[in-house]
């Protein structure tokens, strides 16, 4: 029996996730004319969380349950010839080998030949991205320099081991750029060109997520995160102790 393919599409964060996600979510009846099969998602950009969480051999929760039973069947039984799986998630699910052996075994399970999309973005451009977007959600207030050499440090930083899964697993490795070219013509043209689509039959291509925020509210976004954790730590110091 001919395997049938899985696109795998891994990411990382800040290379256009959101924006692919929401295209393969909003096109999903038109993408499965064309024979590609997208699963639902409990998200509303489209990101598949719980079906690559359950994947690896992690609980989901009873709340997640039905939707994954429901896409597990249905990748199992549509016709379509071509199965795209999207969510960043992987980039770090993925590292642990009991969660990777699992993962692949299952896709393996579905007679699916794996083959893993992944965007690799130049580091200082990767980093000017994610500062404002981490500092904007008020999930850290440390300087752009702290967070830099931190990243720098990261196992999301290097993209060699995905070298070395793809071929432990059998998988092939379709990495496109995530240049500046990609971000001005648009990451979703170039994301359907790697899975084998044309894009000039969809609409909404050129549409953009997560516009990044500029410098004024990176600043007021981390003054207010600072005062915050200083107000928290003032308020649990035992009565007669100074900070």
């Amino acid at each position: 029996m001919t395997k049938r393919v899985c696109y795998i599409h891994v990411g990382p964060h800040k290379t256009g996730t959101t924006s692919i996600q929401w295209f393969l979510q909003k096109n999903a009846a038109e993408l499965l004319k064309r024979g590609y099969f997208v699963p639902a998602s409990e998200t509303k950009h489209g990101a598949h969380y719980a079906l690559v969480e359950k994947l690896v051999g992690l609980e989901v929760g009873q709340d997640r349950e039905p939707l994954v039973a429901r896409s597990i069947r249905e990748i199992a039984e549509t016709p379509a010839k071509v199965i795209v799986i999207s969510c960043e998630a992987l980039e770090g699910l993925l590292r642990n080998p009991h969660h990777a052996e699992t993962f692949f075994g299952a896709i393996r399970e579905f007679n699916l030949q794996p083959k893993l999309v992944l965007f690799p973005r130049n580091q200082p451009q990767w980093i000017n991205s994610s500062y404002p977007q981490t500092v904007q959600a008020f999930r850290g207030s440390d300087s752009f320099h702290s967070c830099a050499l931190g990243f720098a440090q990261s196992p999301g930083a290097r993209f060699s081991p995905w070298i070395d899964l793809a071929k432990a697993h059998s998988a092939e490795l379709i990495a496109r750029p995530f240049s500046k070219e990609t971000i001005a013509l648009g990451v979703v043209p170039e994301f359907l060109q790697s899975i084998g689509l044309d894009s000039s039959p969809f609409r909404d291509t050129e549409i953009r997520r997560n516009e990044s925020v500029g410098p004024f509210t990176v600043s007021v976004a981390r003054e207010v995160l600072l005062r915050h954790t200083r107000t928290t730590k003032a308020a649990h110091v035992p009565s007669g102790e100074t900070m």
